[in-house]
């Protein structure tokens, strides 16, 4: 590689890496502080507004930053750049930890028998759910919206026909955490497409176990 190739890639890296950092903390201060100007940032951190203002658009046209006009007595109106719903994705969150804490509270005071509960009326509302969406459709096109719904929960899910049945392959698991702790979850999973499907369902792979989905063998 040139030398002029070298540096310009070393370039866009450290450009990258200074993007990103600058992004961080605009949130964080705007986190901190509930609203201000692009001005306010940029003295509290140390660089320009206009560079302040390009990080604000871009954190703008994802839908993480709002931005209010405030009129003033005299001269220009005011903008105040606040954080949105959105943002909240890039904040840390501790969902699993306090989810998997909970559930071995139910254990530790109420034994394995009543987490089985609990799991089976999760599955008795998710039943319902689906079932609603499975109505009046032929069992391969149930098949195919149950993968639809299961990949609009955040399972990236897909439906592969395999040696003379269909295989549900889910990519991603919502609920990671709390199937590694507990086996049980999975064996929910397996019960809850049999009971909407109304047919045999084989787990065949966990992502739990190292496998790099969790499938589903489903007879026809």
């Amino acid at each position: 590689m040139g030398g002029h190739s070298a540096l310009r890639l070393c370039s866009d890296w450290s450009h990258a890496v200074a993007s990103r950092h600058s992004h961080y903390d605009i949130v964080q201060y705007l986190k901190q502080h509930g609203g201000a100007t692009a001005q306010e940032i940029a003295s509290a951190l140390g660089v320009t507004a206009v560079a302040v203002r390009k990080h604000l658009e871009a954190l703008a046209s994802e839908g993480k930053v709002a931005v209010r006009r405030l009129p003033l007595p005299r001269g220009r109106p005011k903008f105040v750049y606040e954080l949105t719903g959105q943002a909240e994705i890039l904040f840390p969150k501790a969902y699993d930890q306090i989810a998997v804490e909970l559930l071995e509270n139910v254990v530790s005071l109420d034994g394995e028998e009543k987490l089985g509960h609990l799991f089976r009326v999760r599955n008795q509302r998710l039943a319902s759910h689906y079932k609603d969406r499975l109505a009046d459709k032929s069992f391969v096109e149930r098949l195919e919206e149950l993968a639809r719904l299961r990949d609009e929960e955040g399972y990236m899910a897909v439906l592969r026909h395999r040696e003379g049945a269909f295989v549900l392959a889910e990519h991603h698991c919502p609920i990671y955490a709390i199937a590694q702790r507990f086996p049980t979850a999975c064996d929910c999973e397996a019960e809850l497409f049999e009971q909407v499907l109304d047919t045999e369902v084989e787990r065949e792979t966990r992502l739990v176990d190292g496998q790099p989905c969790c499938t589903y063998r489903i007879a026809p």
